[in-house]
């Protein structure tokens, strides 16, 4: 009995099956047995599988699959983000940075497209690069901030943009680009930061490419400026692109803001310093007929100038006169003097014989018979004296009465003849009677030596011829 038992217990079962209380029983589904024998079968080993009973050996999971214990019946597909390249995995691997797997049984991971990327290992899918960002190759873990120049204001992309001209970004992953302020400007694309105008520039407007020249009348002394100065009176600038006006040269002037040219002081005005708004007239006594001039002339001996502002000196009037330079008026000839020309630099006195009373004669008056005048520049004749006449005019002295004849007022222009009974000598006022009991025998007579006795008898009177 013993002998018997045994032998029912010492079963060899072929490939595939164990003993089981004598008998042979076909292997459970994930276990296997590759040979005849009396062995228990074995569990198959990670990363194998059996799905039936029975089996000699075990079969690998498939790429994209794996099994990771002992005894698996099935393999199970690698979960999404991770994957199995080779059969017979106990394990799936995490996909790399920069690629993904978004399905299960995945046998490779596939790299993140342009525009995305993958931080993280196992990752299911790829995140876009944010806006600032950019991928330019597949496979990235990670995106590239867009550089200083250049921007880019979507998300998922692949490459950023230079910045337009007149924007700027000085910073990286710019989204957008900041425009250029007034005063400012960037003339290429790409541009990290923006350049002030230069000095006799401006940039007018934001977003500026290039900066405006000054035109003329302005300026721009500084750099970064949004608008250029009008040229201040008394300057100009005929140019473009001017960082400072010029001033007016003395002889010219500017009267508005922003002049492009100074303009000569016209005949009668002048300036005399630079930068002036406005020409001074000329001064009474000044003149100046030729334009854009620094100072005005004076006006020469013999003329004058009244009134401000005068071109040319008019002529000293007959009857006055200018002795020096610069003389706004003439001066009238004083009594005794007279010129009867004009522009003269001095009067005449009148001659001897001759007079004037008024201020501005333009001639002399004769003296009157009667009167005399002696010297020169008199301003009256005198009278002749009692026993003095003169009976022609313009004459410079009296003669005394001859004898037997007188003159008894002033201003005689002749002489009386003594009457009888009376005598005189030269330059007599009255004639003298002769002594009594005496008388003359005849008008005129000159002397004592006349009378002779006897009475008056005939009274003649007779002028002298």
């Amino acid at each position: 009995m013993i002998f018997i038992l045994f032998i029912l217990l010492n079963v060899e079962c072929t490939a595939g099956y164990e003993p089981n209380n004598g008998q042979c029983s076909p292997c459970l589904a994930g276990s296997y047995k590759e040979s005849t024998g009396n062995e228990a079968c074995d569990l198959c080993s990670a990363g194998e599988f059996q799905s039936q009973t029975g089996a000699s050996k075990c079969r690998k999971c498939p790429k994209g699959q794996f099994s990771s214990e002992e005894g698996s019946s099935v393999c199970q597909a690698c979960p999404p983000g991770m994957f199995s390249d080779q059969e017979g995995n106990g394990k799936c691997s995490d996909c790399p940075t920069g690629t993904f797997q978004s399905q299960p049984g995945g046998v490779a991971c596939q790299k993140c497209p342009t525009g995305s990327f993958a931080a993280q290992t196992g990752s299911t899918k790829c995140m876009e690069c944010t806006a600032g960002e950019y991928a330019e190759e597949r496979g990235k873990k990670e995106c590239t901030k867009c550089q200083t120049g250049t921007f880019q204001p979507k998300s998922g992309s692949k490459k950023c943009e230079n910045c337009p001209a007149g924007t700027f970004a000085a910073d990286s992953g710019s989204k957008e680009c900041t425009e250029c302020k007034a005063g400012s400007f960037q003339a290429e694309t790409g541009g990290k930061e923006c350049q002030k105008c230069p000095a006799g520039s401006y940039g007018f407007k934001d977003r500026s490419s290039e900066c405006m020249l000054c035109p003329v009348g302005t300026f721009s002394e500084s750099e970064g400026q949004n608008e250029c100065h009008k040229c201040e009176p008394g300057s100009f600038q005929s140019k473009n692109g001017s960082q400072q006006c010029e001033k007016c040269l003395p002889g010219s002037f500017a009267a508005n803001e922003g002049s492009v040219q100074c303009l000569k002081c016209s005949a009668g005005s002048y300036t005399d310093n630079e930068g002036q708004q406005i020409c001074l007239k000329c001064q009474p006594g000044t003149f100046q007929f030729k334009t854009g001039r620094e100072e005005c002339d004076k006006c020469s001996p013999g003329h004058f100038a009244a009134e401000k502002g005068s071109t040319k000196c008019e002529e000293c009037l007959p009857g006055t006169y200018a002795e020096n330079k610069g003389q706004k008026q003439c001066v009238k000839c004083k009594p005794g003097t007279f010129q009867p020309k004009s522009g003269s630099e001095k009067c005449q006195k009148c001659e001897a014989g001759t007079f004037t009373a008024e201020n501005g004669s333009t001639g002399c008056t004769k003296c009157e018979a009667g009167s005399y005048s002696d010297d020169n520049g008199q301003i009256e004749c005198e009278k002749c004296k009692p026993g003095t006449f003169q009976e022609n005019s313009s004459r410079q002295e009296c003669h005394e009465c001859p004898a037997g004849s007188f003159a008894a007022e002033t201003g005689s222009t002749k002489c009386e003849k003594c009457q009888i009974g009376t005598y005189s000598d030269e330059g007599q006022k009255v004639c003298s009677k002769c002594p009594d009991g005496m008388t003359t025998s005849s008008v005129g007579s000159t002397s004592v030596e006349d009378c002779v006795k006897g009475k008056i008898s005939v009274v003649i009177h007779s002028n002298l011829n």
